[in-house]
């Protein structure tokens, strides 16, 4: 990969285009992603979250008009959980959709369809913990925007 910024700078360049080229192609109604910690702390998850809240508010798209950090509501983990998962105020998570068992199927077998650094088990571990912290609910924090301009930050 070489060294100095130049091999970073065409990696990042890459995703950029990458991620744009979804928001063109697909036009979705919204986009979700991580939020800035990435659930786990995980450097590509943040570095994901990064690249495409950049690219979102790059510009302004007809489609997608909203984006949002999916997120677990801090106090919702069991103390003794054997993941160290970043959770976020409730205050902040203004959008909270139901989910049916249905819906957990579904993310489930997705999960299993991903190529990961982790057994099927403990995939399954992953899925069980996180479905019982949501208790059935997705919860969301929208990027917000407002198109009022202030003349001060308070």
């Amino acid at each position: 990969m070489g060294e100095g910024h130049g091999p970073v700078h065409d990696q990042l360049n890459t995703m950029r285009e990458k991620v744009k080229a979804l928001f063109t192609t697909l036009k979705p109604d919204v986009v979700i992603t991580w939020g800035p910690s990435g659930w786990t702390g995980h450097h590509d998850h943040r570095l994901v979250s990064t690249v495409v809240t950049e690219v979102f508010q790059s510009q302004k798209w007809d489609k997608p008009s909203q984006l949002y950090y999916s997120a677990i509501p801090t106090g919702k983990l069991p103390a003794n959980s054997p993941m160290q998962l970043a959770t976020v105020d409730s205050s902040y998570l203004t959008v909270k959709i139901p989910i049916t068992e249905a819906d957990g199927q579904k993310a489930n077998i997705s999960w299993h369809c991903h190529k990961s650094q982790y057994t099927p088990e403990t995939i399954e571990g992953m899925h069980q913990l996180i479905k019982t912290a949501l208790g059935g609910t997705a919860y969301f924090q929208p990027l917000v925007v407002t198109s009022a301009e202030k003349k001060t930050l308070f």
